[in-house]
Order: C-alpha cells, then sequence, then structure tokens
C-alpha cells in the first residue's frame, strides 16, 4: 500500500490532473521500470 502511494499516488494525485486509463497505465509502467532499475530496458525494447 506504502508502495502504491509513493509510485503512483505522488505522480497521478497532482493538483489539477486527469488521466485517463490507458494514460495512468503508461506513466505507471515506466515509473516502475526507473524505480527498479529496468528503464533502459524498457526504452531498449521499445525500439525493437
Amino acid at each position: 500500500e506504502a508502495g502504491c502511494k509513493t509510485v503512483i499516488g505522488s505522480r497521478l494525485k497532482q493538483s489539477g490532473m486527469f488521466w485517463t486509463v490507458r494514460g495512468a497505465n503508461a506513466i505507471i509502467a515506466l515509473r516502475c521500470c526507473r524505480l527498479s532499475g529496468r528503464f533502459e530496458d524498457y526504452w531498449e525494447a521499445r525500439r525493437a
């Protein structure tokens, strides 16, 4: 629960923000990759 608040809530719940489900899922995936140290792997997979 605390991880969810840190990783997701801090970005998605800022004042005045509105997210579609697709957009929220995309930003969550990017933040999780960055925080887990797999950010470069994510972009390598996207380029392929």
